[in-house]
């Protein structure tokens, strides 16, 4: 074996082998609205969500008639839908090594999710099963729907590949604005988005909400919906103007010619005052 090679199998084998704390969090609720529960191995029952909540691994996300954000470590921002069901059931994140690992397990309705790209790492496998289906992504904005008997996946932006879980070397890639579907079966050939699904994800979250959280992380912890940057104007007061000194005019003149004199302001003067909007 190269030394090059073994360099590298080294450095995945001690990512791989690194252990995560069990009381290490790997993501926080930035955005929670309705009807939203956590179930978490290291609590006994349920707990209604709340903005702030920490999420670990192997915890188990669930809406009923309501919507949840969960932003993570390393800023992967995913969005459930109403009625839908998410496990996550592994997120290693390490970028001192330049490596990050995440599964999460689509277990019912539908989701979107925005995965952070990561060029620089050196080990970088992020993926989303459903009970037929996987997808994996390196940068993308996509959609999830886990229906009765199939799986459709959505590239919204980037690439996503995906491949029927019991023939995995029938993948079909997504580039944006294409999708495909699952139905124990490979994968049907990739084709453009249909407008109506399209339009039924922007209920699940805006993309370019997705982006306000990543760029801000804390996102909002209520209904209301995050808006652009507003410029709104504020009346301040104008000190009154230098009083006009005469000029000494040949001729005897006292007063100012109007070629020298200031221009007169008059009444409030607006003054812009930008502040990040909510």
């Amino acid at each position: 074996m190269h030394l090059v090679s073994r360099l590298v199998f080294v450095f995945i084998l001690g990512f791989v082998s690194l252990p995560l704390v069990a009381a290490d969090s790997v993501g926080e609720v930035v955005f929670v609205r309705g009807e939203v529960s956590l179930f978490s191995i290291s609590e006994s029952g349920q707990r209604i969500a709340a903005f702030g909540d920490k999420i670990y691994q192997m915890d188990t996300l669930q809406t009923g008639a309501g919507e949840l954000r969960v932003l993570f470590t390393d800023k992967t921002l995913l969005s459930l839908g109403p009625n839908s069901k998410v496990l996550v059931t592994e997120h290693l994140f390490r970028p001192q090594q330049g490596g990050r690992r995440s599964l999460f397990d689509i277990l019912k309705g539908s989701v979107r999710v925005l995965v952070d790209e990561a060029t620089s790492f050196r080990v970088n496998d992020v993926r989303f099963q459903t009970p037929t289906a996987v997808a994996t992504v390196r940068g993308t904005d996509l959609g999830i729907r886990l229906l009765n008997r199939s799986s459709q996946f959505f590239c919204f932006d980037g690439l996503l590949e995906t491949y029927f879980r019991e023939e995995p070397e029938a993948k079909v890639m997504l580039h944006s604005g294409q999708y495909t579907e699952i139905k124990n079966a490979p994968p049907t050939p990739a084709a453009p988005i249909p407008s109506g699904l399209g339009r039924e994800f922007q209920s699940v979250s805006e993309a370019s909400d997705l982006r306000e959280v990543l760029d801000q992380p804390g996102g909002v912890g209520g209904p209301e919906v995050l808006e652009p940057e507003k410029e709104v104007a504020r009346v301040v007061d104008q000190p009154p103007p230098a009083p006009v000194v005469p000029s000494l005019i040949p001729g005897g003149e006292t007063s100012t010619p109007e070629s020298v004199k200031p221009a007169a302001t008059e009444g409030k003067m607006k003054v812009p005052l930008k502040f990040p909007g909510r």
